[in-house]
């Protein structure tokens, strides 16, 4: 593998260990954040599973068509539905209509959050243990208790990248520091010179008496 030529390379990763004696015990790298195939394959894996804000819009287009209302009012109507809030009679009577449509809504939503866990899941499996032929359906596989914490290392990850580390310092980078650890002010005159060459001012000698 190619290598960067870093000032200062990267942290040594830490590890933690994820599961218990009934589902098992992994061992993770914890890196401070995600990697770009990590992030790369979890967008990939959420590209195979519908949207639930696009399957809400085309179910909203199709209601603001047949009943000419404006697509913003359908889309209320299926967003209020989604989130079992009251409806008036009218909203009402196009939920009980468009119940079909509407309830594929409400399932795309409902296992969202499901098809998220099992995309992070998947990723830190296939790039941090080295299994890249892992899928989603083996992470159905396991134990309940070990997706929840590999998940929760994923949450972690990215808490982690949302906090930005102090800037290197030039200790750091091996660059010594100055002594006094201030420079010196800036007056447009040159400073006195302790050089034994003297200036022709300096020459000149008192008058003797």
């Amino acid at each position: 593998m190619a290598t960067l030529p870093f000032l200062k390379p990267p942290a040594a990763p830490s590890t933690r260990d994820i599961g218990n004696s009934e589902s098992g015990i992994l061992r993770f790298p914890v890196l401070g954040g995600l990697t770009v195939q990590e992030s790369i394959t979890i967008d990939e894996l959420l590209a195979e599973r519908p949207n639930a804000f696009v399957e809400a819009a085309k179910v909203a287009t199709t209601i603001s068509t047949a009943e000419s209302i404006t697509a913003v009012e359908a889309f209320t109507v299926i967003e209020r539905a989604v989130g079992t809030q009251d409806l008036e009679p009218e909203a009402q009577a196009l939920r009980l209509k468009y119940a079909e449509q509407i309830n594929h809504v409400i399932r795309v939503f409902s296992t969202s959050n499901q098809h998220t866990t099992d995309a992070a899941v998947t990723a830190l499996i296939r790039w941090r243990l080295d299994r890249p032929d892992w899928s989603v359906d083996d992470t159905h596989t396991l134990h309940r208790r070990l997706r929840t914490d590999i998940y929760n290392l994923y949450l972690d990850e990215l808490d982690a990248e949302n906090n930005p580390a102090a800037p290197v310092t030039e200790e750091e980078l091996g660059k010594p520091l100055p002594a006094s650890g201030r420079r010196p002010k800036r007056t447009g005159q040159k400073s006195p010179t302790t050089s034994s060459t003297s200036t022709p001012a300096s020459t000149t000698e008192a008058p003797s008496t």
